[in-house]
Parts: structure tokens; C-alpha cells; sequence
């Protein structure tokens, strides 16, 4: 069987396989600090959780884009598994004729997946998309000019222009929208906090609902806001119709072609100032949350600013007899990502409860 490791920057990912057939998969936390003996005695406790006895490998794999990463795995196989690793990197012969400007450049990782796709589709053009701690887009083709020419007719010479550059840059931002009367007076508070540099007018609105980019007074992209908000959407519509009720799912997804529609807005149906307030009163209100949950600070503070006195409480408290919902006069469960925010994963919060004596009492 071989072992076959890809170290990234966020993970480690891991695979056995036995001929071409893969036997079972893993990923793991990457940490530059771990030493050799944590990363041998963490390969072979997972191979053995799933079946695998250690001994069965007889090749390790691996490659990295965490040059600091490479020794301590090296040394872990050799040690654990009394394999000296293939590693990809630098000086290997692959076949592959890399033209980039600097061919160093290149991870590891990206010649894995350039061989992976000959392998899976000889003789074709492919475009490999790795979505990892950076999105990476590859090009392997065979007919090099002609892929190349293809590609410049296609975007009519805008990479030369670093067009797609600026759409698809990853560097830290914000993007702020003002009216346009405050215009001056925010680009002024801007260059003040000495961010005059850094500041840049990238846009306004339009009446047409369409997104629009120029370069030189040319546009080189424009499509309409319901399209692209439709294609964003798609995803989260699918996994809806799969979640929930199928036709309440594909009413939510058509009203963004009603181009008219203005979402969730405030339309208060009684004077507010006819409402009566016990600004002495200050309620307690329990701030649930669960595994995963990541709302329960703008929760809370939305509550305290409303009056009330917000304790936070998570479930392991109602579990162990810490709390009880009893002391509150009422509890909200907040949202994120419970229970790896995945389909079902609200069961997994109610069966915490349901399945627990104490806390469903």
C-alpha cells in the first residue's frame, strides 16, 4: 500500500492506496512545531482506526508547501514506518515542462495535481482548480502555443492588462459605500488616518441593477445583478431543497428575479413612541449556543442594548446541572456554524437535548 501526504499551509491531507483503489482518507491540523514522533504516532493510530495496519505501507508520498513541515514527516516515516519517503519538489523529473516564469515558484502541491490530471485525462486540456488556503487555477495542455493563443483571443489581451488581476485580488480590504454628498468629507477622514493611498473610488450605483467593470472607459464585464446573485445562490438553494421544504425553498430562490422586491425591510404597523418601556426592569436572557456557533457576541449585544441582561450560556452547562433555563425569562439559540453547518446538523443540536435526561427535563 502506499501513503500518500499533501502538507498545505491550514492541513495536512492524507490517503492510503491499495493498487488505484483508495482505501481511506485524513487530514489533520498542519503545525510546524510538532515533532517527528507526534506526526509517526498520529499516522498510525488513523491508519489502524480505519483497518490498516501500519506495516501493510511499503511507499510514502509526499508533498509540501511547508518547507519546515518536510524534516519532521520525513523523519516520522522512517522512524514509524521504516519508509524512505518519495518527495516532490524541485529537481524531481515529472514529465511536465513548467512555463512560468519562475518554475521554483510552483508548489508542490500544483505539480501533484498537474500529474494527478495527465493521469486522469490523457491526451486533453485541462484547467486544475485547487480550492486551499490560496484558490489556485493550472493550465496543462500539450499544444502549448495553440492553448496559449486560444486563451489570449478569449480575454483579448485584459490578462496583459492585469485585469483579472485586480477583479480577483485576495489582499486584506473594505469596501465602504457612502452618499455621495459625504463623499469628501470621508476620503478626508481617510488620508487624515493616513490611509489617503490605500483609498480608492472604485464604483457607484447605476439604475439598469447590473454590475458593470471598465478599463479605459471600455467595459469589460457587465451582467445583471439577478443573474449573478442567481448563480451565488444556487448552491444554498439545492442544499435547501434537500434540507427543508423543497417548493418553500425554490419560492425563496425565485424571488431574486423579482427585481423589484426590496428583502427584509422595516415597515412598522404603530407609533413607536406609543410603546411603553420598564427601563427598570432588565430581564435575564439566556444566550444559547452549541458546538460550532459563532453569533452569540452580536446576539448578546443586541440584547443588552435592548435592555436586557444577557448571560451567556452553552449547552454544556444545561448538560452538566450548571444552569437552568428556569432563572431566565426567555432564551435565543443563535446561529453560525452548529454542528460543522452541515445538512442535519440542527438535529444534532436537538438530540443533544432530547438524548440528555436532565436537559430535556
Amino acid at each position: 500500500m502506499i501513503l500518500a501526504l499533501d502538507i498545505g499551509n491550514s492541513q495536512i491531507f492524507g490517503g492510503v492506496f491499495d493498487e488505484e483503489r483508495l482505501r481511506v482518507q485524513f487530514r489533520r491540523a498542519s503545525r510546524a512545531e510538532d515533532t517527528s514522533d507526534e506526526q509517526g504516532l498520529f499516522l498510525r493510530q488513523v491508519l489502524r482506526e480505519n483497518g490498516i495496519e501500519p506495516g501493510a505501507v511499503t511507499a510514502i508520498a509526499l508533498c509540501s508547501v511547508v518547507p519546515d513541515m518536510v524534516h519532521s514527516v520525513q523523519s516520522a516515516c522512517v522512524k514509524y514506518f521504516g519508509v524512505h519517503p518519495f518527495v516532490l519538489g524541485p529537481g524531481v523529473r515529472t514529465g511536465l515542462k513548467i512555463r512560468y516564469r519562475n518554475p521554483v515558484e510552483v508548489g508542490a502541491d500544483r505539480i501533484a495535481g498537474a500529474l494527478a490530471a495527465a493521469r486522469l485525462f490523457p491526451g486533453k486540456n485541462v484547467i486544475i482548480v485547487d480550492f486551499g488556503t490560496a484558490t489556485t487555477i493550472d493550465a496543462l495542455t500539450e499544444d502549448v502555443d495553440g492553448f496559449r493563443k486560444n486563451a489570449e483571443e478569449q480575454l483579448l489581451g485584459r490578462m496583459r492588462d492585469q485585469i483579472i488581476k485586480c477583479l480577483f485580488s485576495e489582499e486584506l480590504g473594505a469596501v465602504l459605500q457612502v452618499r455621495a454628498a459625504d463623499r469628501t468629507k470621508v476620503m478626508d477622514a481617510l488620508r487624515a488616518a493616513g490611509l489617503g493611498e490605500l483609498s480608492h473610488l472604485i464604483g457607484t450605483l447605476n439604475p439598469r441593477d447590473e454590475i458593470l467593470f471598465t478599463r479605459g472607459a471600455k467595459p469589460v464585464f457587465s451582467e445583471k445583478r439577478v443573474d449573478l446573485q442567481r448563480a451565488w445562490s444556487e448552491t444554498t438553494f439545492r442544499m435547501q431543497q434537500l434540507r427543508d421544504n423543497p417548493e418553500c425553498a425554490q419560492e425563496e430562490y425565485n424571488r431574486i428575479l423579482d427585481v423589484a422586491d426590496p428583502g427584509l425591510s422595516i415597515a412598522l404597523t404603530y407609533d413607536p413612541k406609543e410603546v411603553f418601556v420598564n427601563t427598570g426592569a432588565s430581564p435575564r436572557i439566556a444566550i444559547l449556543r452549541e458546538q460550532g456557533v459563532n453569533g452569540q457576541v452580536e446576539m448578546g449585544a443586541a440584547f443588552h442594548r435592548a435592555g436586557f441582561e444577557a448571560v451567556d450560556v452553552h449547552m454544556s452547562d444545561l448538560i452538566a446541572g450548571r444552569l437552568s433555563l428556569t432563572s431566565f425569562k426567555g432564551y435565543a439559540a443563535c446561529g453560525g456554524f452548529s454542528y460543522g453547518d452541515v445538512l442535519g446538523g440542527g438535529q444534532g443540536w436537538a438530540k443533544s437535548i432530547l438524548f440528555n435526561g436532565h436537559a430535556r427535563e
